[in-house]
This record gives C-alpha cells, structure tokens and sequence, in this order.
C-alpha cells in the first residue's frame, strides 16, 4: 500500500491534500531530548531570559489567569511555564503542517504502535475538521502534530479544548490571543488529575533503605521518590499534581523543568 492507498483508506477527507514529509520521520527517530541530562534539559528549557519573560507574561495576562485559575484551579504560573516551554510564549508555533506530520507518522512510522497512536491522531485531525469546521489544512505545528500555544495533540483538542469565555470553537492557535490556549491547558490538567490544595515536587531528605533500582521516577502514580542526579545528589517526593503533567508531557524532565520554572515564577509573586 503506497501513501495515497493509506490516505483513501483511512482518511479519504485529506487525499490529495497531504504532502509525505520524510524529515518528519527523521524527527521522530533522532528524538535529542532523550539524550539529555536534567542539568542539561533544565539549561535549554528554564533559562533566565525566559524566566524573565514569563514574569512579564504573567503580568500581562494576570486578571484572566486568575479567572482561569478560579473556574479550573491550575495557578497562573504554572499555566506560563508551560507556555514557556512548549512554544516560547506563542513565539514558536511550529513549522511543519499539522496533516502532514500525522499523516507521515500514521504510514511511515518505523514502530506499528507508533504509527496505530498517529493512526488515532490523524483521524481526530479528520473529526475536528469535520464537525468543528476547522481548515486543519493550514494548522501549523510541531514535527509530532502537535499544536497551539500549549502545542495539543488533536484527540487532546477534542477532548479538553475549552474557551476562554466564548461559546465559539476554542482557538488554542490565535497568535495574538492565548487566551482559549490557557483555558485548555488548565481543563486538560484538572480532567487528568490536578489538584487545586496538590504539589507537583517536594525536596525532601534522603529516605532510608531506599533501593534506586527498583524506585527510579514513576510519575504514573501519586507516590514516589526521585533522585534525577543520583543517589548523593538532591531528593524528591512527586505528589498528584506531578502525574498531571506527565500526563501532558510523558516526559520526567519536562515535569522537573515545569516545576523549576513555575517554582521561579511563584516566587516573583509572593
């Protein structure tokens, strides 16, 4: 089965319309964030110039997090650094198209459980453009298809998207207005688990007896211990609020660099 074949079979609404983009598929097996130390991720995602930003962001947009923060409970700075972090602040939307990428990744991708996930992906890209009237043709976003200021996934808009105050469809790509783009991230993370009185990370001191081959981070449950830079180096207790962000990001360093940066953010506000 060619590209075409697989596009007229599974999503005949984007045949003809789809370009098969194969550095998508060289994205997707040289994946560098793999590759990197804590201390090195934190470098290149929590810097002081995008801390100092966030704090300007949050001065900007302070009385509607605050409504956001009441009707979802997700606090304005931790809404910010995932802003940071995903798209720089709605800087870096993204530059491949959103169909193309699915669609690569759903024929192309070398793993079957990669391409049946895109598989899903692809076709709640069909839903969103059928039923919301959405031209998901011209969506920009990352190499995965994810996409928006809080870079979503389109089973994720379907899902969790939710205007900021309108009845309108949400618009989490809006480069001027982030507005329904907060309000999804903080629907998202309360629907998946996040905890208004919650924590995400505590440092705490070294538990006793405690066997680092069998702990290691799992932040698929509430209870846990971390020790990212080994067993003499820094400990921490992952609460509930830890599991909503893996949730967002199945990714512990991206859990550790929310909380560096919404910790660093927090503090600018007391």
């Amino acid at each position: 089965m060619n590209f075409n074949e697989f596009l007229e079979k599974e999503a005949l609404s984007f045949k003809d319309k789809v370009i098969f983009n194969k550095e998508v598929l060289f994205q997707d097996e040289n994946q560098s964030q793999h590759l990197l130390s804590l201390q090195k991720y934190l470098e290149k995602t929590v810097t002081k110039t995008r801390v100092d930003a966030g704090k300007e962001k949050l001065k900007i947009w302070e009385n509607q997090l605050k409504k956001i923060q009441k009707d979802w409970g997700v606090p304005p700075e931790v809404i910010i650094a995932i802003w940071g972090i995903e798209t720089n602040f709605g800087e870096i939307l993204g530059g491949y198209r959103v169909v193309d990428s699915l669609a690569t990744l759903a024929f192309g991708a070398r793993e079957k459980k990669r391409r049946v996930f895109f598989k899903s992906e692809l076709l709640a890209l069909e839903a969103i453009k059928n039923e919301k009237g959405i031209e998901v043709e011209s969506l920009m976003g990352s190499w995965a298809g994810a996409f928006g200021h809080t870079q979503f996934m389109p089973t994720t808009y379907l899902k969790f998207s939710a205007p900021f105050e309108s009845k309108n469809v949400p618009n989490i790509w809006n480069k001027e207005n982030p507005l329904d783009a907060f309000s999804s991230a903080a629907c998202y993370l309360k629907n998946v688990g996040w905890a208004e009185e919650g924590f995400i990370l505590k440092k705490v001191n070294k538990p006793k007896n405690i066997n680092y081959l069998k702990t290691g981070i799992n932040l698929t449950r509430e209870k846990g211990f971390a020790a990212p830079l080994g067993h003499s180096g820094p400990h921490f207790k992952f609460g509930k609020n830890a599991s909503a962000i893996f949730h967002y990001n199945r990714s512990e360093l991206y859990v550790f660099s929310v909380w560096v940066f919404s910790s660093a953010l927090e503090n600018n506000l007391q």
